[in-house]
């Protein structure tokens, strides 16, 4: 009742809905999501279903892409992109949630997976990202007032990045501390970088384009993270398969660590008896198995923490290309200025 529509925003529902583009759109995201979340179960283009939907999605994306530029009232507006801040603050949404969700995927399968910790403690060591968060972004958000925003934007991909590699060093003897600090520092990092990152990429759209800009923004950060997610199962899958063959390579009955390992087993399980043997005990050899299998996890997850931390680094580079926000672009109510439109 009391809520009423500027005039733009009459004019622009008054034209013709670009139902073509809304059409596109749906067949490109949808094939495409699809791709993303069952490609790994599939063995990604081994399978026929995955390759015709990928064909679909790229036609679909293209065809998008060709019919939005056309038309005069566009379901997404590719034209936004020619704002060099716009452009830049995309994409390093876009890769920031490729990290971010990815890396908060991993963490709650890695501890109950590999530290045996129950669904309820898991939450709370990926809780505290959260409550990192909560404390940073007020005073960001003042920040944003005083500082060059690409400041606390590099800062805060630098945070994300120490928070990343932090859990690239995790083991199997870890403890709970160990397990929630880095996402604490991760959600330093978060509230640093994405309120400045959303400022920054904002400033100098129009009031008439802001909801298709947002629109767009946002989705980014979560195509993003699909694209993380179905990244990151995929090197789990693949490090895990490489790491278990090289660890194997080691492990062979005259290998030095392989007859240690016999004589304290043999040790501390003494119904085997001193000098028993691989082809006796097959109990004991699955175990081994086991462990072994549980390393190689270690050591991919490890790999996929490293490589969202390198992820993180190229993408300090893309914060000097966006233009610095003029002051009065922060502060409106200094008296004789105005803010950018």
């Amino acid at each position: 009742m009391f809520i009423f529509d500027p005039d733009y925003l009459k004019r622009k529902r008054a034209g013709s809905i670009d139902y073509w583009g809304l059409g596109l759109l749906v067949v490109a995201l949808g094939a495409l999501q699809v791709v993303l979340d069952k490609g790994e179960r599939e063995d990604w283009f081994s399978s026929g279903f995955i390759t015709r939907l990928a064909v679909i999605s790229v036609v679909a994306l293209v065809a998008l892409i060709w019919r939005e530029l056309k038309t005069e009232h566009p379901v997404v507006d590719l034209r936004l992109f020619k704002e060099r801040n716009y452009a830049a603050g995309v994409t390093i949404m876009f890769f920031f949630g490729f990290v971010l969700y990815g890396s908060i995927m991993l963490l709650p399968l890695y501890l109950q997976t590999l530290m045996g910790y129950d669904a309820t403690l898991a939450g709370w060591a990926l809780a505290f990202g959260g409550i990192g968060s909560l404390m940073i972004m007020p005073v960001v958000g003042r920040l944003t007032t005083v500082l060059d925003s690409r400041i606390l934007i590099f800062v805060g991909l630098l945070i994300n990045a120490l928070a990343v590699y932090l859990m690239s060093l995790y083991n199997t003897q870890i403890d709970f501390a160990t397990a929630w600090w880095p996402r604490f520092v991760q959600g330093f990092g978060l509230g640093s970088t994405f309120v400045a990152l959303t400022t920054l990429t904002m400033a100098r759209i129009s009031q008439e384009k802001m909801g298709n800009a947002t629109g767009i923004f946002n989705l980014m950060r979560n195509l993003g993270g699909s694209f993380g997610i179905a990244t990151a199962t995929t090197l789990l899958s693949r490090r895990a398969q490489f790491h278990q063959s090289h660890l194997v390579e080691h492990l062979t009955p005259l290998s030095q660590p392989f007859i240690d390992w016999q004589h304290r087993l043999g040790q501390l399980m003494p119904d085997l008896g001193p000098n028993w043997n691989w082809w006796n005990a097959p109990q004991a050899m699955g175990a081994l198995y086991q462990e072994v299998q549980r390393q190689a996890q270690m050591l991919a997850f490890c790999d996929d923490y490293h490589f969202f931390t390198i992820v993180f680094l190229l993408l300090l580079p893309l914060v000097f290309l966006m233009r610095r926000l003029p002051r009065h672009a922060l502060v409106p109510e200094e008296p004789g200025v105005e803010a950018l439109p």
